[in-house]
């Protein structure tokens, strides 16, 4: 059995086609991230790009002062630090003016230390750079007005503050704004020169980018493949298997004298299971729709045939997908026996057709068929479970 065929059994068995799982399980996962893992709240943070102290004398010079406003700040404990904060909206969505409480304004605060000075160093676009205006609300704190802060946008502070020289002034984010349960502050300055995981995983260009989608999806189609194979080879080797020793228990308890047609259908319901079974079921039952499908198999085929391969699809009624061979398969039927060519056309050989109905007849009896699947079923008549008793008035009156 080839590799193909696998995936056309696992076809017939669960129902869906290959492609179509792929497809439902990429726009799937695609759904659950945007739904369930993906945060669509605004999102605001503050990152410190430097933290710098502007005295670094490490030794001790008792004839060096350092005097700031008239004040020797060395010899009073004091230093100087020069603090750049982004504010950056790390998020999707914008956040605008009414999302702000204007009991409780944007800002930040240290926490030692005072802010002797602040100013904007810089905006990313033309609108924050203008109305980004720095209110100080005293000596340890300062406001932002409410800002339009967009989707990836944002605006730079630099701060100086004078603190106390055995400590290192920490920053504290000031404010309320709709949607934003807190805003975090991240010390970015220790981190250059490392690398962040989505920076590595989404270096280079648009062309790089191409090829790592075009190689990621592949990967995951080949996964897909790697995963569902073994499956597919596994259960169909199991059913192989489970269909053989069906098959030696009928011939351990027929009464019939099987023949070379005969060994052709169990040979076939062994290899190709119950969509074997439907398709002769489909012209075992109606000889006449046969001969006149098929009464010149090698001049008569139409585009639907043409287009169709392996076995013919004729019509869909009452939930019952009724099939006919393709001339390919007519040639085997002819030389097994199990069709004959008569002058009216193609007729089932008789004791072929009896040796199918015994098999059906033991196959229904040991649960087998309906393991199959409801479209396995062939007919109604030969099966115990829905012997016209068991059948409803309507049942009995469509036949």
């Amino acid at each position: 059995m080839s590799f193909l065929k696998y995936f056309t059994d696992l076809d017939r068995k669960f129902a869906w086609s290959f492609l179509g799982f792929v497809i439902a399980a990429i726009f799937g996962a695609i759904t659950i991230y945007r739904e369930f893992i993906l945060d669509q709240r605004p999102a605001l943070r503050y990152d410190i790009l430097t933290s710098t102290s502007v005295l670094d004398v490490k030794e001790e010079v008792s004839n060096l002062s350092v005097l700031f406003d008239g004040v020797d700040i060395r010899k009073q404990g004091l230093s100087l630090r020069v603090i750049t904060v982004r504010i950056l909206n790390d998020s999707s969505k914008d956040i605008l003016r009414g999302f702000y409480d204007d009991r409780a304004p944007l800002g930040l605060s240290v926490s030692t230390g005072k802010i002797i000075k602040s100013e904007l160093a810089g905006a990313s676009n033309d609108y924050l750079s203008e109305n980004a205006v720095l209110t100080a609300r005293d000596e340890t704190s300062l406001v932002f007005p409410s800002l339009i802060v967009e989707a990836g946008q944002s605006f730079t502070v630099k701060l100086l503050v004078l603190h106390p020289s055995n400590e290192v002034p920490a920053l504290k984010a000031l404010g309320k704004i709709a949607g934003v349960p807190s805003i975090p502050i991240r010390e970015a300055y220790k981190d250059v020169g490392k690398e962040h995981f989505l920076a590595t995983s989404f270096r280079g260009g648009f062309f790089v980018q191409l090829i790592r989608l075009l190689a990621y999806t592949f990967g995951t189609l080949l996964l897909l493949v790697c995963v569902i194979a073994p499956i597919a080879v596994v259960s169909g080797k199991l059913d192989t298997r489970a269909r053989r020793k069906s098959v030696e228990e009928f011939k351990a308890s027929t009464k019939l004298d099987l023949n070379e047609s005969d060994q052709f259908i169990l040979t076939e319901y062994v290899e190709n299971g119950a969509f074997f079974l439907l398709t002769m079921r489909s012209f075992m039952d109606d000889p006449n729709r046969l001969a006149g499908q098929h009464a010149q198999p090698h001049e008569r085929q139409n585009a639907e045939r043409e287009a169709t391969k392996g076995y013919h699809i004729v019509r869909e009624q009452y939930g019952t997908v009724e099939l006919l061979p393709e001339p390919p398969r007519i040639d085997e039927y002819l030389k097994a026996g199990v069709v004959k060519r008569t002058d009216k056309g193609l007729v089932p050989d008789a004791h072929a057709k009896e040796t199918f109905d015994h098999l059906v007849r033991f196959l229904g009896n040991k649960g087998l068929l309906r393991s199959e699947g409801d479209l396995l079923i062939a007919r109604r008549d030969l099966l115990p479970s829905e012997s016209k008793a068991d059948q409803t008035p309507d049942q009995r009156n469509d036949e």
